[in-house]
């Protein structure tokens, strides 16, 4: 709820770039906290707005959302309630349903398409931890190494940390 009040506040600023920010966290705020729904429909229409104007940046960053959410679904990273599924249709047919299948495709195109390198590091460790969560130790290892690989200044930055335990076989993601 802190989170909540910080991105409310900072709606006041009127500069424009920073308000499609804070609508953005908002809506993905609005969807971790389980108003699955409303908030998938403002990051679908907020995702539209910014294609319009060429906003590659945020349009991104709603996508690696998108992508990052069927693989934490699929991972059990992501726990709901099963009447979440019923109270929510729209939301499940898009992210629930077939979730690896989604994840994999989402995030592989993602990683082809964006022009934003800091985003890599971010979409090989949705796909290391997908590819662990479904068994494919290979293709884990692969995705954590690659990740290590574009980090290889940041020994020190978390998920070069992550990449590292799931390498070495630590399931901890944190």
């Amino acid at each position: 709820d802190q989170a909540i009040d910080v991105v409310d506040s900072a709606r006041t600023i009127s500069f424009f770039f920073y308000r499609r920010v804070v609508d953005v966290c908002r809506a993905q705020l609005d969807v971790l906290r389980g108003d699955l729904s409303r908030g998938d429909k403002r990051l679908q229409r907020l995702r539209s707005d910014l294609e319009a104007s060429g906003d590659r940046w945020m349009r991104d960053s709603i996508d690696l959302f998108h992508a990052a959410m069927p693989a934490r679904i699929a991972s059990g990273e992501v726990e709901a309630d099963p009447t979440q599924a019923f109270r929510n249709p729209s939301f499940t047919r898009r992210h629930g349903i077939r979730a690896v299948p989604k994840a994999r495709a989402r995030l592989t195109s993602l990683m082809q398409v964006t022009t934003f390198p800091f985003y890599l590091p971010f979409i090989e460790f949705e796909l290391a931890k997908l590819e662990r969560s479904q068994g494919r130790a290979p293709q884990a290892h692969a995705h954590a190494k690659r990740l290590r690989e574009l980090l290889v200044d940041y020994p020190e930055a978390t998920l070069y940390r992550q990449a590292t335990a799931l390498i070495e076989g630590n399931t901890a993601d944190h």
